[in-house]
């Protein structure tokens, strides 16, 4: 017997097959055309035409699977760096609500918890119909860097939660996303470090992503270029000391460069403080 999702969207009933995400589309990520065919206030139910393009993270085994299947599109959402809370992205809410029934548009997809898609970010066409423009692309990325869609899980044991310091580790691997290693010795901690018990990172993978900086001119938070070139540089296999610390939530963030990192990456001042 076949089984049916009935989801409530503005009011109407949306009668969808079994799951919203077929089996062979568990983990995509990429980029879809697709008709929209009914609108709800943070939801839009598409129906997907073709997959354009897939991005590094797509770990679907069949992204076709979605041609020609209807599904319920939700926005995305950031760590908010304030509360360190989870919330909608609302460019993307404010874009579900101006889209038209019967638009054929390009969408950034991604899954998520359950059984959801959500937009990943917006194309410069649909910032300009929510008058976001450029200044909406920044706020997108930022958005995507900072967390992303998806709440991660914890990257860091209980134990070393605000931990700040110089740890020695061997590169496991490192993409945009952020650089894998593993810690083998906690060699100095600083003064702000605020763990309870540092040695717990000993043996532990964690997830390493660039700092961020206050933009002197915009008074916006931006990433640190340099700690971006570093962590795409940085060799699989390689041990390297580096400076990292848990400024919020589950991550850990590069806090600065040594002189070898800075002149690996081409940095104008290679001995100097500061990123």
């Amino acid at each position: 017997m076949r089984s049916f999702n009935v989801i409530a969207l503005l009011g109407l009933c949306v009668c969808l097959s079994a799951a919203n995400i077929p089996e062979g589309a568990h983990g995509f990520s990429g980029q879809v055309q697709c008709t929209v065919l009914k609108k709800g206030e943070s939801k839009i139910l598409v129906k997907v035409d073709k997959v354009t393009r897939l991005w590094k993270p797509n770990k679907a085994r069949n992204p076709k699977s979605l041609v020609g299947r209807q599904i319920i599109v939700s926005e995305g959402w950031f760590k908010n760096r304030e509360t360190g809370k989870y919330q909608p992205n609302e460019n993307h809410v404010h874009y579900m609500k101006k889209v038209e029934r019967g638009s054929r548009i390009s969408l950034e997809l991604q899954t998520g918890d359950g059984d959801r898609f959500h937009i990943l970010e917006l194309n410069r066409e649909q910032r300009a119909l929510i008058g976001k423009g450029e200044h909406g692309e920044h706020e997108e990325r930022e958005a995507r860097e900072h967390g992303g869609e998806n709440k991660p899980k914890s990257n860091i044991p209980e134990g070393a939660r605000g931990f700040s310091g110089l740890v020695r580790a061997k590169v496991i691997s490192g993409n945009e996303n952020g650089l894998a290693i593993r810690i083998e010795k906690v060699m100095k901690t600083w003064p702000n470090n605020k763990a309870r018990h540092t040695e717990s990172l000993k043996g532990k993978m964690v997830i390493v992503k660039h700092g961020w900086f206050k933009n002197k001119e915009s008074g916006r938070w931006q990433p640190n270029e340099w700690h971006q070139k570093y962590i795409k540089k940085a060799k699989a296999g390689s041990v390297i000391d580096i400076e990292i610390g848990n400024l919020e939530g589950d991550g850990m963030n590069i806090l600065e460069l040594n002189r070898e990192q800075r002149t690996l990456i081409g940095h104008p001042n290679p001995h100097g403080e500061g990123d």
